[in-house]
């Protein structure tokens, strides 16, 4: 197959990447990632056989990419209350608490599974079979998301004190 062919496929992969992305602009990016990654493909000398179902299967796994990254991203909100899970749970400290600030930011930028139950169990004194039942989730969930939220936080902080 030659890189000439994959312009047969645009209209195709841009349909297809409109489907999952549900805007233009997120199907334009899918569609130039998917066809960037044929083009790479190619260029080291592989042959590409059944086109279709290859650019689709490139296409849902950049789309997955996307995702992933999409998810991994903190959702932070700064102001005088500081708002991590919703509305009732609100934190509020002293601005003049450098440590404490410096807690707050590291939990803030922690992925929102952590980050609920850090602060179900450590700023709203909840228990782990209390967060497990209002969660769903099994107790050694919770325990292995605190223990992972805490290295997390640790590693914030550490990563503050070095910049």
């Amino acid at each position: 197959m030659q890189s000439k062919e994959l312009e047969n496929y645009i209209e195709f992969l841009l349909s297809a990447a409109l489907q999952r992305c549900g805007n233009i602009y997120d199907a334009e990016d899918l569609t130039q990632e998917t066809l960037l990654a044929a083009l790479s493909y190619m260029a080291r000398g592989r042959d590409i056989q059944d086109i279709k179902v290859w650019l689709l299967v490139v296409m849902e796994r950049k789309y997955n990419d996307v995702l992933r990254k999409r998810y991994k991203q903190p959702i932070v909100s700064i102001g005088d209350d500081f708002d991590i899970v919703d509305e009732n749970a609100i934190i509020q400290l002293n601005d003049e608490d450098d440590e404490a600030e410096n807690v707050r930011k590291a939990v803030a930028y922690l992925a929102k599974n952590y980050r609920e139950v850090i602060v179900r169990y450590y700023m709203n004194g909840q228990s782990v079979s209390q967060i497990a039942s209002e969660l769903g989730i099994p107790e050694g969930t919770v325990k292995s998301r605190l223990h992972l939220g805490r290295d997390h936080v640790k590693k914030g902080i550490s990563d503050m004190e070095k910049y």
